[in-house]
């Protein structure tokens, strides 16, 4: 499709919301993966042959043998940077530009960048999110989304809804002058995220998300609240997180509540999140689930007193 879009000169637009260059950095010899040290996440490689930490930070230069066995260690996971490897490779006749965290940090870099777009310098222009939405290049009949997974399968309740969104918005730049095309690459492609992005139809998606939100009781359907617990000792962490679950649930409270009811509160946790440790604090949290703001808001009234005296 890009060879088919470029060769009739019009422009193309790669969306691939992740930075760097593989994600992951693994020895096969001990299974073991290159880890950030304040994180509970994996290094990324970048191409300045360091590793880092896209929350916290850290880098690190990269060690193309394991520190623990001395076995070549193996690069994985695609990130923005092998891309860009990929169009050097195969469409080294036409020029390109990458927008990204990393890139603009150079002053002036991305108005220089949407600039060449327009004057028609720019053939491809590769990005992360920020390229999906507030611009309108006119030459741009292509769009290409390299994996939508990682947002549709990302451990929130409203990750169909950000994928919806950053597919809705990237979708907008193709065609917008002339026809246009967009190819979203996905291991899911009936996810109705996926197929209301594909019909430009925002009513399939509403349905589909609402009626899934319902059944399971999250907002707009319910209202929802977050306790989350930060320590730097790991197990005293899950100690008090324990303690306290016993001490919030609501069939566990009645000389807290009285004889008003709280049966409608749902309790869930005490749970790891996905990241469990971010800059050096470890992390666990509870979900609290009611069926509307006002129940919520008469639970917290009497919890978060109780959650602040055990602290």
């Amino acid at each position: 499709k890009m060879h088919e879009h470029l060769g009739d000169k019009n422009q193309v637009l790669l969306l691939m919301n992740r930075r760097g260059h593989s994600t992951h950095v693994h020895c096969p010899a001990c299974d073991a993966f290159a880890e950030c040290p304040r994180c509970s996440v994996t290094l990324t490689y970048h191409k300045d042959n360091t590793l880092r930490c896209h929350h916290c930070g850290h880098s690190e230069t990269y060690a193309r043998f394991c520190p623990k066995d001395g076995e070549p260690r193996h690069l994985s996971g695609r990130g923005i940077q092998k891309v860009e490897d990929i169009l050097e490779a195969q469409f080294s006749s036409y020029s390109y530009a990458r927008l990204d965290r990393d890139t603009t940090r150079q002053k002036n870099f991305a108005n220089d960048v949407l600039q060449g777009m327009r004057e028609r310098q720019i053939d491809i222009l590769l990005g992360t999110q920020m390229i999906a939405k507030g611009f309108d290049i006119e030459g741009v009949t292509l769009v290409g989304v390299l994996s939508i997974d990682p947002v549709l399968n990302a451990p929130d309740y409203r990750a169909s809804e950000h994928a919806w969104q950053l597919l809705a918005q990237v979708v907008g730049r193709s065609g917008r002058h002339r026809p246009g095309e967009v190819v979203i690459q996905t291991m899911e492609p009936q996810h109705p995220a996926v197929v209301a992005a594909a019909q430009h139809n925002a009513d399939t998606f509403y349905a589909a998300e609402a009626e899934l939100r319902r059944l399971t009781h999250y907002p707009p359907f319910g209202a929802l609240a977050r306790f989350l617990l930060r320590s730097d000792n790991e197990q005293e962490l899950f100690t008090f997180a324990d303690r306290l679950a016993r001490e919030i649930r609501p069939q566990n409270t009645r000389e807290l509540f009285g004889e008003t009811s709280q049966e409608s509160i749902e309790v869930l946790g005490p749970a790891s999140p996905g990241r469990h440790k971010l800059e050096n604090e470890f992390r666990v949290h509870f979900l609290i689930k009611a069926p509307s703001e006002a129940a919520l808001r008469s639970y917290l009234k009497r919890v978060v007193p109780l959650c602040e005296r055990m602290a």
